[in-house]
């Protein structure tokens, strides 16, 4: 038993170690530095594509009778 309380404590102290404030606070930041930072112009940025792409793909299947020419006004 004497020699595996050592390791056990090892052990242990190095598994705090990894999931202190310290190490989940770097692995926050860095992950909102690398995913999350830029999110709101990147999801404005898409919505505005995926409007664009939806009107001109319902543009071209609108027959030319019924719908009016964006183009002109």
């Amino acid at each position: 038993m004497e020699m595996v309380k050592p390791l056990v404590t090892r052990t242990r102290d190095r598994w705090q170690w990894l999931w202190g404030p310290g190490a989940v606070q770097g692995f926050v930041q860095t992950y909102y530095e690398d995913h999350l930072k830029d999110l709101g112009p990147r999801t404005q940025a898409w919505l505005q594509s995926s409007r664009d792409q939806l009107l001109n793909k319902t543009h071209s299947l609108c027959p030319r009778l019924l719908c009016r020419d964006w183009t002109q006004g």
